[in-house]
């Protein structure tokens, strides 16, 4: 064997216990952080990204409110209020709610049909995830599948993430 295959042999294998050692080395630290609260004081604002994307807004405990339209053409609002909370970490929470969501559909690129209704209502259950990556900083990642109820019934899932920062 020479030098460059020693040396490419070595590299392999010390790759998997170097990732896991550098892995318990970030979990004994993100640990060992002082325990701080993953709750913001005050108000936030801050942008979601997927579907929908927009803006978003959170005062303490008061209910997720999310603005936010589409590139296709539809505006998207909905009103969320996390029944459970819980800490996965020091800065990391996770939670569950339910909230209403209102979509108001524009048809000025004549796509939809005449009958089609023009808005829905319906509900959504959104679980997700929330880091405080600086005191005033909130990190998200969200999920929420829903039903459209009026006019018709139908099943649909929300995704996204995004960043608050609370003053």
């Amino acid at each position: 064997m020479n030098e460059a295959q020693f040396a490419k042999k070595s590299i392999r294998e010390f790759r998997i216990p170097a990732l896991c050692g550098a892995c318990t080395v970030l979990f004994i630290f993100l640990t060992a952080l002082p325990a701080r609260t993953a709750t913001p004081q005050g108000p936030g604002i801050g942008i979601m990204i997927g579907e929908p994307t927009g803006l978003t807004f959170r005062y303490r405990s008061f209910p997720v409110i999310g603005l936010a339209w589409s590139i296709e053409n539809h505006f998207h609002a909905h009103c969320d209020y996390w029944v459970y909370t819980a800490p996965l970490a020091a800065t990391l929470d996770w939670y569950a709610g339910a909230g209403a969501k209102f979509i108001a559909w524009e048809d000025n690129d004549g796509r939809r049909a005449r009958h089609e209704p023009s808005s829905e209502l319906g509900v959504r259950i959104p679980v997700g995830l929330s880091f405080m990556a600086l005191p005033k900083l909130e990190l998200f990642a969200e999920i929420a599948p829903g039903i459209s109820l009026l006019p018709s019934t139908a099943f649909d899932l929300d995704a996204g993430i995004g960043a608050r920062w609370y003053f």
